[in-house]
């Protein structure tokens, strides 16, 4: 058996041509709608996607109110507790200066010994300067002696030693002293 192709070159590379051509544009179809249809899919989960995300939102959109009053009354706490610590710090220190004012007057021989004034300086750690007049020299070395012996008291220091003074028809003794109170806690 014998194939003859009678047809002209041209005509044949033309019907060769017509083929790719087509073979080509199927090729291009088939590829646009795998595309199509990978985008329509994604598409499709993310449409899934936004409608989960959608529902958690409606979801926490109680839960967010009640995380705002939680972080309210955390922020009120947290306030309290501040407010607390400063309480107990004032509480502390009156505490200390009311036990100094309950141990001067057994230290002040009755009526030999005068207080003119008490300051505290409370960021040289408790530093109490003590400003008075004694009857008597002996009276003032009492009072020196009955304040170095108290535990609470350390780093006792005559600021002006004791001069005499006359009051009106008195002579008294001025002076002043300074100690660290310590904190028996």
């Amino acid at each position: 058996m014998v194939n003859l192709n009678l047809l002209p070159e041209k005509v044949r590379a033309a019907a060769l041509l017509r083929v790719a051509a087509l073979l080509g544009i199927v090729a291009y179809m088939l590829a646009a709608l795998v595309l199509g249809w990978r985008f329509l899919a994604a598409h499709q989960d993310l449409s899934a996607v936004e409608l989960k995300i959608t529902k958690v939102e409606a979801e926490l959109r109680p839960l967010q109110a009640i995380a705002d009053e939680v972080k309210k009354l955390t922020d009120e706490k947290t306030e309290q507790d501040a407010k607390r610590s400063k309480l107990i710090e004032l509480a502390k220190r009156q505490a200390y200066l009311i036990r100094l004012m309950d141990m001067l007057p057994d230290l002040m021989q009755g009526d030999q010994v005068w207080l003119l004034s008490l300051d505290e300086t409370p960021d040289k750690g408790r530093v109490i300067t003590l400003e008075g007049k004694a009857a008597t020299m002996e009276v003032w070395a009492d009072f020196y002696s009955n304040l170095e012996a108290q535990s609470q008291v350390s780093t006792l220091k005559i600021e002006t030693a004791p001069a005499a003074v006359v009051d009106g028809a008195r002579k008294t003794y001025h002076f002043k002293v300074s100690f660290t109170l310590k904190d028996p806690l």
